[in-house]
């Protein structure tokens, strides 16, 4: 309890994080927030962090002229992009959002054809045996379906592993029709909110979205699913991939509102302003702390 103001990414996080402060310390609740133990206080708040929205949307709306981007033009023709962006990490679970495409076009064999996915997957922890292991299962997913489904001029999935620039990773989010953002658990997962801001306003793709990711809480826009059911996630494409304009719009635009508003500015500021009051309102005690 030695902080003035601790923040964390939701207001979930913030309940747990006081709930355990109370059942492990016996810190006693002052206010909804704020909470003491030995004569010290700690205020204990959501900031959900932002991205900078303005700049991702600039860039999205004018970067269309690299290679891969106009070469995945090229290859789409006709064909709807999925799209999936993540390090490759346990908690992201992209074996089990393969499997739910493969079920997506297992149970909607008219779609196969029509529609690619693509999984963009840098590798992390590398020297980690449980990320070889990972690495692995992954490729073999990958291979498994591809080998099962695959048609001459159509592969189901595209895999790349390397590390994208923002700019290009823009351009593929603004193609995207449906975006695939389903980890097991994350904090925020600020892939959701860049495919949001990097939409085009008059004809915006489907975001789907764990509901035990971070961003859940704020983008309700979004079609939000559990990422262990598998048909769960299968039926959410198959309705984003079916979803009328004017209704993607109006998701689109709920979900553009929050990104604006609760920018990386917003979160910062918001911050600092919850510290400055903190540090200025009694703690107990006579000993000076140091801010969080």
């Amino acid at each position: 309890m030695d902080f003035n103001l601790v923040g964390v990414q939701t207001e979930r996080d913030a309940d747990n994080l006081r709930r355990a402060l109370t059942q492990e310390l016996g810190a006693v609740a002052q206010r909804t927030d704020v909470l003491s133990a030995s004569g010290k206080s700690t205020c204990v708040k959501s900031f959900p962090i932002g991205i900078d929205a303005s700049d991702f949307e600039r860039v999205a709306a004018r970067a269309r002229s690299h290679r891969i981007v106009s070469q995945t033009i090229a290859e789409l023709g006709s064909r709807k992009l999925i799209i999936g962006v993540d390090r490759l990490d346990y908690s992201k679970g992209i074996p089990q959002r393969m499997e739910a495409y493969e079920r997506f076009l297992l149970n909607n064999p008219d779609q196969r054809g029509r529609v690619t996915y693509l999984q963009i997957a840098p590798t992390s922890r590398s020297e980690v045996p449980e990320y070889e292991t990972l690495s692995r299962v992954v490729n073999e997913t990958l291979g498994r379906i591809n080998g099962a489904l695959s048609e001459p001029g159509w592969v189901p999935i595209q895999y790349g592993t390397s590390a994208y620039p923002r700019s290009l990773l823009a351009s593929l989010y603004r193609l995207a029709r449906v975006a695939l953002v389903t980890p097991m658990r994350d904090g925020m997962n600020l892939v959701a909110k860049e495919y949001v801001a990097a939409q085009d306003p008059l004809h915006p793709g489907v975001l789907i979205l764990s509901k035990f990711a971070g961003a859940a809480q704020q983008l309700m826009g979004a079609l939000i699913v559990n990422p262990n059911d598998k048909l769960e996630v299968a039926e959410a494409i198959r309705d984003a991939l079916q979803m009328s304009e004017p209704e993607r719009i109006a998701r689109w635009q709920s979900m553009i509102e929050v990104v604006r508003n609760r920018d990386v500015a917003w979160w910062a500021s918001a911050f600092l302003k919850e510290l400055a009051a903190q540090q200025s309102g009694p703690r107990g005690g006579s000993e000076q702390m140091d801010p969080a």
